[in-house]
């Protein structure tokens, strides 16, 4: 294996006191452990986007964001362009300044790709994650 330092890399003192908390708790050798697996983890959730765009695949899409008039009406205009691919859709309010969304997908890898973009991208989003299961994953 090739160890390319890092020379220099700028985080939030909250993130850094977070993956500290995550580094003690969950007993890992050190901080740059602890990113090691959340890159992979990044690269992990990436790949089935930029190698499967044809096969079919269910996907829930997780959105936490600011609840604001602008932000659900952005919201609102993205899902209506994804209308055949979302085929459920949660809304919670969790407190006066947020709210989590959470989508049913079920289509083509690039049209999840597609929407998940679109979304990404909007004003507000504080945190999406998509976790994905091969539609035909039970099939032998």
């Amino acid at each position: 294996m090739i160890t390319i330092p890092v020379i220099s890399m700028s985080l939030p003192m909250k993130l850094i006191d977070q993956v500290d908390s995550i580094t003690e708790r969950e007993g890992y050798a050190s901080r740059s452990e602890v990113i090691r697996k959340a890159i992979r983890v990044l690269i992990s959730e990436d790949a089935w986007l930029t190698n499967q765009h044809d096969s079919m695949f269910i996907a829930t899409i997780t959105i936490l964001y600011e609840e604001d008039a602008s932000s659900s009406e952005r919201l609102s205009t993205v899902f209506h362009k994804y209308t055949e691919l979302v085929k459920a859709r949660t809304h919670s309010h969790l407190h006066s300044e947020h709210c989590l969304e959470v989508l049913v997908c079920h289509g083509k890898a690039s049209e999840i790709k597609k929407l998940k973009d679109d979304l990404t991208v909007l004003r507000g989003i504080h945190e999406l994650r998509v976790v994905t299961i091969k539609a035909d994953a039970g099939e032998s």
